[in-house]
């Protein structure tokens, strides 16, 4: 049981990151067009309520993706330069380079 899970839920992490900042990105964007549309809809200036809550929504959302992503971006480098220190060869240090 302890396997599946290192296996199919901790591999990856990174990756896994990233996409969760990809998604919430695209559902803070889609409820963003729909409070701007019933903002339209509710007050006879709502084409300014709106405008102001795709702009504040969209830097919001985006603002608050960025870090999430970024953050899976260096879990996914950390991860990749662990595997490529680890499977390189150590050079034998006890001998001196040519001159």
């Amino acid at each position: 049981m302890l396997q599946w899970f290192k296996d199919n839920i901790f591999n990856e992490v990174g990756r896994k990151i990233q996409n969760y900042a990809i998604i919430t990105l695209i559902i803070d964007i889609i409820a963003c067009i729909i409070l701007a549309v019933f903002a339209m809809a509710a007050s006879p200036v709502g084409w300014l309520v709106s405008l102001i809550i795709l702009a504040c929504g969209l830097d919001y959302a985006l603002i608050f993706a960025m870090p999430i992503y970024a953050f899976g971006q260096l879990v996914e480098d950390v991860h990749k330069t662990s595997i490529n220190t680890t499977n390189t060869a150590a050079a034998d240090t006890d001998e001196l380079p040519e001159l």
